[in-house]
């Protein structure tokens, strides 16, 4: 039970009581509850609905990338790979995923590997502004300065 009398922000009370439903949610009543927690930046509540999802339904491409991006900003890459890897699987197209496993393999050092990811992330998506950012990173950090701009 939920005390509201114990609440002193709206916004608080508003994530405990939704969350609190969360039980009793379709997967994509889970799923609009994971997003709207990450918007309010509750990443282990989202990844909670996530994690739910992926129980009833293992190939949801979209819940994989949320936890994705949800580890990736908590700072556990090797988690956030992983994900962004599961999320390909169903969806090999995923420019966003695959940018963002250029972008985690850059910041780990490998060129070689962000420069894969991200050229498949533009094949896909050629005006995708982040992979055509990342990949000039990866080209100035590999020494090919001409190329990187």
């Amino acid at each position: 039970m939920i005390d509201i009398a114990q609440h002193t922000d709206i916004n608080g009370l508003g994530i405990e009581l939704v969350t609190a439903m969360g039980s009793e949610l379709s997967v994509d009543g889970l799923f609009s509850l994971g997003v709207w927690l990450q918007s309010v930046k509750e990443f282990r509540k989202a990844a909670e609905c996530y994690e739910k999802i992926l129980t009833q339904m293992p190939d949801f491409c979209e819940a994989h990338f949320n936890l994705g991006v949800i580890y990736y900003q908590s700072g556990e890459l090797n988690k956030a790979v992983t994900y962004f890897k599961s999320a390909l699987k169903s969806r090999p197209d995923l420019a966003e995923a695959l940018s963002a496993l250029g972008m985690i393999s850059c910041e780990q050092f490998l060129f070689d590997e962000a420069l894969v990811y991200l050229d498949q992330a533009l094949a896909v998506h050629p005006a995708m502004a982040a992979a055509h950012f990342h990949k000039g990173v990866v080209l100035q950090q590999m020494g090919h300065h001409d190329q990187g701009i």
